[in-house]
């Protein structure tokens, strides 16, 4: 009888020992590279994304060469949306509706009680639709809304109508562990989820640091270089990290940080003083399909 068990048991446990060290051989091969796909939107996709951008700046005020006010002030914004696809043309979404469950900002400085504001949108869905180079906002009901609330709806939706930058370069490709992607520069709006804040990105790049298992799904880091132009003459270097779903093409979440320094003139000829603003810069963003 025990001759029996023992004939029984051995096949299965040599069957777990095979499939455990295929399983690991697997998780190794996927842990030094990793292939990414980008598929064509589907009609009903929801997908959540939520952004917070912080600005930490000391502002000085010099005209002459004399001091006239040094003070430090600092400014939030949160916003909080989920997207749901209303009409794919030629694999483009091109007509969307968006739902703000939160789009807030806060300035604050030494000496003054918060400045808080509420955006208009908060709270509210509308409908974008790209029609040619437009992109048309308007009410549930098809109607138009303040241009206040246009202006903020746009900028958060711009991507509406257009390819992917990130998904039209990763298509396809396996990248390893270690490997340096040079990127468009026009990316870096992408990756930040708004516009590059205080300057143009003159360089981008991502450098895939690892890959990884969460909840049953792959996730590609990457360290992120952004290097940008400011107004003023010289670049800064901003730094973070990036998370990508390979499966999408999809930024999981972003975040980085880097300093900010603006010079400018003001007032007229003769009367010109000088504004000086050196800081800080942090960006979260994060992002996922909806159920």
């Amino acid at each position: 009888m025990t001759m029996t068990r023992a004939s029984c048991h051995m096949p299965w446990a040599a069957f777990v020992s095979m499939a455990l060290c295929t399983a690991l051989g697997r998780f190794s091969l996927a842990a030094d590279s990793v292939q990414f796909s980008n598929p064509p939107p589907q009609v009903g996709e929801r997908g959540a994304r939520e952004m917070q951008f912080s600005l930490d700046l000391s502002v000085t005020l010099r005209q002459a060469g004399q001091l006239i006010s040094d003070r430090r002030q600092q400014l939030t914004r949160k916003q909080e949306r989920v997207v749901t696809v209303v009409e794919v043309t030629d694999k483009l979404v091109t007509k969307a509706q968006v739902f703000f469950s939160t789009a807030r900002e806060e300035a604050v400085e030494v000496d003054h009680a918060p400045n808080r504001i509420t955006q208009p949108i908060e709270g509210k869905t509308y409908v974008v639709e790209r029609r040619a180079s437009d992109l048309v906002v308007t009410d549930t009901k098809g109607n138009d809304v303040p241009p206040e609330e246009r202006i903020l709806v746009a900028t958060a939706m711009e991507s509406i109508g257009r390819p992917s930058p990130l998904g039209t370069l990763l298509h396809g490709k396996t990248v390893a562990v270690g490997q340096t992607l040079a990127l468009p520069n026009e990316m870096a709006s992408e990756l930040f989820g708004v516009k590059e804040p205080g300057g143009a990105a003159q360089h981008v790049e991502l450098t895939l640091r690892s890959v990884r298992h969460e909840l049953q799904r792959q996730v590609a880091d990457f360290n992120m270089l952004i290097v940008l132009k400011l107004p003023g003459g010289g670049t800064i270097d901003v730094k973070g990290s990036v998370e990508i779903d390979p499966d999408t093409c999809q930024v999981a979440s972003a975040s980085f940080s880097g300093p900010v320094t603006m010079r400018e003139e003001h007032g007229p000829e003769g009367h010109t003083f000088e504004m000086i603003s050196d800081g800080t810069m942090q960006v979260a963003v994060r992002s996922g399909f909806v159920k």
